[in-house]
């Protein structure tokens, strides 16, 4: 049998199947979806398989069986009923160009004139209304699939004037939908976010939301078992690339890769990540590299939010987006840079984290360049520098690169009197470094900074705000931080530091190595 292709850059179902690609049947969800209800949302991160799963839709509505050869649809839908679609993706639809207003009208003319119907209404409203109610007259009940429902909105998110004449447009058109079921067979719709009840989705509050339905948990992206099962032709040439064997290979893969969740047991693998990857044998930043957050590390930069790690969190807190005020944590989960890693049933807590290490890396090298100002290609070859010198423990470099980060913050940022922004910059950088960090550590006479483990020794870092070096230090000492660690063959060595506010630098350090 012929080896099947990688889909790099396929979202449509059609070529998908025709040209031998590669494609994860996830048709049994897709048939308890149309069996089970009429009127959906899906919220999933960017090239996560939304505009895959719509055209997968079409196809099913068109009758299109031929494409269906084996997958477990095949012979359980009836494919003699077939629907009038309308098929709207807003990343195609032109906006940026001539305006929302007129994009929504050229995409109601295309889709009346592909249908030979005549609509004589003025406004778009009206107009996609008597789109409706004429091909539900002439051809039965219509399926509406609308792609990325938010990209004429997220893609304002730095021009909020535009983004809210936008998002009015929208729930112009959209109220549309909820006000005339009559004509509707099935509606699904997509997004990255879910605006606020009192904005747009006061027009689709219909909608059943399967976000973090755990049904349909699995809906998009890879299990373990599929990625497997479905790339095992491309696995040899990969563990060849990296000299690895195939355990080896799979444990990176879940640990650059694997984690996104919406359950919190759940885990899945984003399909843009895992198909470059297999391409380009090689481990890097596929995902993230496609969109720089640049919105979100200054969102997160001025509400001081750097700790993405366990944060607790109710559904209220992170289901909701209002453009007028942004929230860090439920901005960054709905955009995929965090996830859902468990849920408390009994209390309906939910604990976010970094999905895996390609959004952890790649997305605190963007905060650090955030609250840094050092350009992103730079972060790396510093704090690598800075993690060598924790390996030979040469504390006076680790200063000198920390203080040559502090020196790029404008003045006009950089709030002298700021102590959190000093400590989230050095958490940050901390972070960058590695696995074995660990901030603001609980012990039980108090909570200490930061640890930082290399192979030989382990650092005790506690940072004073225009105090002196020596206060530091004699925290440590006083509240016994170093018995947390006293049983490790490691070297133990304290450091305080001292930050002047005034000077907007690192002016006093000193370090005391304890016995063990």
């Amino acid at each position: 049998m012929k080896k099947k292709r990688l889909p790099l850059g396929v979202q449509d179902f059609r070529l998908m199947r025709e040209d031998n690609n590669i494609y994860i049947d996830k048709t049994e969800l897709i048939y308890q979806l149309l069996t089970e209800g009429y009127y959906y949302f899906l919220s999933r991160p960017r090239r996560f398989g939304k505009s895959l799963l719509l055209s997968t839709l079409k196809e099913i509505f068109s009758g299109s069986k031929e494409l269906f050869k084996g997958l477990w649809i095949e012979d359980k839908w009836d494919w003699s009923q077939t629907h009038p679609i309308v098929h709207i993706s807003f990343a195609a639809a032109g906006f940026k160009e001539i305006g929302l207003a007129r994009s929504v009208n050229s995409i109601i003319n295309r889709c009346a004139a592909s249908n030979n119907i005549i609509l004589t209404e003025e406004s778009n409203a009206f107009r996609f209304r008597e789109l409706l109610e004429k091909l539900n007259a002439k051809k039965g009940k219509v399926v509406v699939l609308i792609d990325e429902y938010d990209k004429p909105i997220i893609d304002y998110i730095d021009n909020i004037p535009q983004a809210d004449e936008n998002r009015d447009i929208l729930r112009d058109f959209y109220v549309v939908l909820k006000d005339n079921p009559q004509y509707l067979r099935f509606v699904f719709i997509t997004g990255i976010t879910k605006f606020s009840k009192v904005s747009i989705f006061s027009a689709l509050n219909h909608l059943t939301d399967i976000t973090l339905n755990d049904t349909y948990a699995s809906l998009l992206g890879y299990t373990q078992e599929e990625l497997e099962s479905s790339f095992k032709e491309y696995m040899p040439q990969a563990m060849k690339a990296n000299e690895m064997t195939e355990p080896e290979l799979l444990d990176a893969l879940k640990f650059w890769y694997n984690g996104y969740s919406w359950d919190g047991e759940t885990k899945m693998y984003n399909p843009f990540s895992i198909i470059n990857f297999f391409n380009d044998k090689s481990f890097k930043n596929f995902w993230f590299s496609t969109g720089t957050p640049t919105f979100l590390t200054i969102l997160a930069r001025q509400q001081q939010f750097y700790d993405l790690s366990d944060i607790e969190a109710d559904q209220t807190g992170f289901d909701t987006f209002d453009v007028d005020n942004l929230n860090a944590q439920a901005t960054m989960f709905q955009t995929g840079y965090l996830t859902i890693k468990k849920y408390d049933f009994k209390n309906q807590i939910y604990t976010l984290s970094y999905p895996n290490n390609e959004v952890r890396k790649a997305f605190l090298a963007y905060m650090i360049e955030a609250y840094s100002f050092v350009q992103v290609n730079n972060v790396s070859p510093i704090v690598i520098k800075m993690k060598r010198a924790f390996e030979r423990k040469d504390i006076e470099m680790v200063i000198e690169l920390v203080n040559k980060m502090f020196s790029n913050i404008p003045y006009s940022i950089f709030d002298g009197t700021s102590e959190k922004y000093f400590h989230s910059l050095m958490h940050l950088l901390l972070h960058y470094l590695g696995t074995n960090i660990e901030s603001e550590v609980n012990t039980n006479k108090g909570r200490l900074d930061s640890v930082v483990q290399t192979p030989q020794y382990i650092y005790i870092l506690e940072f004073k705000f225009d105090k002196s070096a020596q206060v530091a230090l004699d925290d440590i000492e006083k509240r016994g931080y170093v018995e947390k660690y006293s049983h490790s063959q490691k070297e133990i060595i304290g450091v305080g530091i001292n930050f002047s506010s005034k000077k907007k630098c690192i002016n006093e350090w000193k370090i005391k190595e304890p016995k063990k």
